[in-house]
């Protein structure tokens, strides 16, 4: 179930950074954006349309695998943006 679990958020995230347009910020965006699922309402369509528990465990443990795979990603993103934004010399600073 966790390689399931890391298959999905993994392809999740290429299928949103491919599509995510040409600027690199957006592709990073788009890419957490599309990984990213909406837990309470996977966990309600869950609920509602099976009778397995184990549907409920699933949902739950690919909320934890996006979790732990998507929040190092975000970090290093911003990290990132924002090293990008220091070396990049302001309009103010050279006229």
């Amino acid at each position: 179930a966790i390689p399931a679990g890391v298959l999905f958020v993994g392809v999740s995230f290429g299928a949103g950074y491919v599509l995510g347009g040409p600027a690199n910020e957006a592709r990073q965006v788009h890419g957490l954006g599309t990984a990213a699922r909406n837990i309470p309402a996977a966990l309600l369509v869950g609920g509602q349309n099976f009778d397995d528990p184990n549907v409920a465990i699933m949902v739950i443990l690919v909320a934890l695998v996006s979790l732990i795979l998507l929040g190092p990603l975000a970090v290093l993103a911003g990290r990132r943006q924002k090293s990008n934004q220091q070396s990049r010399p302001t309009s103010a600073a050279n006229p």
